[in-house]
C-alpha cells in the first residue's frame, strides 16, 4: 500500500506532482498567481457591458418610435433645409474625428504586436537567428489576447456613446423644429391658446 492510499482526497499539488509538475509550475502555466482572478473580473465586466448595450438598444427603439410620431406633423421646408445642412456639416466633422482616433489606436496596437510575435520575449530577431516557433509562453499570449479584447471593447463602447450623442442631438433638433412649427405666430403660442379657448366657448 502506498502512503497516499485511504486518504480519499488528493490535494492539488499532489495531483500536480503525479503528472511531474510542481506547485509553482502549475501556477505559471495559467499566467501568474492572480490570473484566474483577473479573468473572472474581465468576464464580469463583459457581462455588465452586454447588459448596458441591451438597455441602450431598447432605449433607442423607443426613441425612434417617438420620432416617427413627430415627423408626421407638417414642417416648413426652408427651415428643414437649413437644419439639414447644419446636421450634415456636424456629421462630417464627427466622422473625420472618429477616423483619426481609430487610425491612431490601430497604429499603436500593431506596433505592440510586432515586438512580441518575433522570437523570444519581446525582442526583435537578428539576421543570423531564425524565428523560433513556440518560444513564447502561454501566459504572454493570453495576456496579449486579453489586452486586445479589452481595447476592442473600449472602442465599441466609445462608438456606441458617440452614436447615442448624435441621436440625442438629432432628437433635440427635431423637438426645436416641432416647437417652432407649433408656434406658427411666433408669440410663444399665446394666440393659438386664445383661439383654443374661444373654440371651447
Amino acid at each position: 500500500m502506498s502512503g497516499r492510499a485511504g486518504r480519499g482526497l488528493v490535494t492539488q499539488h499532489e495531483s500536480a506532482a503525479k503528472e511531474g509538475r510542481g506547485r509553482k509550475r502549475m501556477r505559471r502555466r495559467r499566467g501568474g498567481r492572480g490570473a484566474w482572478r483577473r479573468r473572472k473580473r474581465l468576464r464580469r465586466g463583459r457581462r455588465r457591458r452586454r447588459r448596458r448595450r441591451r438597455r441602450r438598444r431598447r432605449r433607442r427603439r423607443r426613441r425612434r418610435r417617438r420620432r416617427r410620431r413627430r415627423r408626421r406633423r407638417k414642417r416648413k421646408r426652408r427651415r428643414r433645409r437649413r437644419r439639414r445642412r447644419r446636421r450634415r456639416r456636424r456629421r462630417r466633422r464627427r466622422r473625420r474625428r472618429r477616423r483619426r482616433r481609430r487610425r491612431r489606436r490601430r497604429r499603436k496596437r500593431t506596433r505592440r504586436r510586432r515586438t512580441t510575435r518575433r522570437g523570444g520575449g519581446g525582442r526583435a530577431v537578428g539576421r543570423g537567428e531564425e524565428r523560433r516557433v513556440g518560444e513564447r509562453g502561454e501566459k504572454e499570449e493570453e495576456e496579449e489576447e486579453e489586452e486586445e479584447e479589452e481595447e476592442e471593447e473600449e472602442e465599441e463602447e466609445e462608438e456606441e456613446e458617440e452614436e447615442e450623442e448624435e441621436e440625442e442631438e438629432e432628437e433635440e433638433e427635431e423637438e426645436e423644429e416641432y416647437n417652432v412649427l407649433a408656434d406658427g405666430d411666433g408669440d410663444g403660442g399665446k394666440r393659438a391658446l386664445a383661439g383654443m379657448k374661444a373654440r371651447k366657448r
